[in-house]
């Protein structure tokens, strides 16, 4: 499993952070602090599989992200706790309580 943090780039600009998770499977979830705003990700990400799946994966889902930092980390060792404590600033549980 892999998940992208994504913030800004800009220090000066305040935007709400958002990780997307990709599990070993393949299917990406979106988590914000925004829930409707991620079952429309979700739902998006589910059609561009279906539709194109050799370009439905993490780094090609972050393209339109570009404006922002995204941080790609693997789901292990001390980067589960950075990626679950984002998750749980947002509003979520950890991953590993699902």
């Amino acid at each position: 499993m892999r998940a992208a943090i994504i913030t800004s780039k800009d220090p000066l600009v305040q935007v709400d952070p958002l990780v997307i998770v990709e599990d070993d499977k393949g299917i990406i979830k979106y988590y914000s602090k925004d829930k409707d705003s991620d079952k429309k990700d979700n739902e998006h990400f589910l059609a561009v599989k279906k539709g194109s799946s050799d370009k439905a994966d993490l780094e090609s889902m972050l393209h339109g992200y570009s404006y922002r930092h995204a941080e790609i980390l693997e789901y292990k060792g001390s980067n589960k706790d950075k990626i679950n404590n984002f998750l749980v600033a947002l509003g979520h549980k950890k991953l590993d309580n699902k």
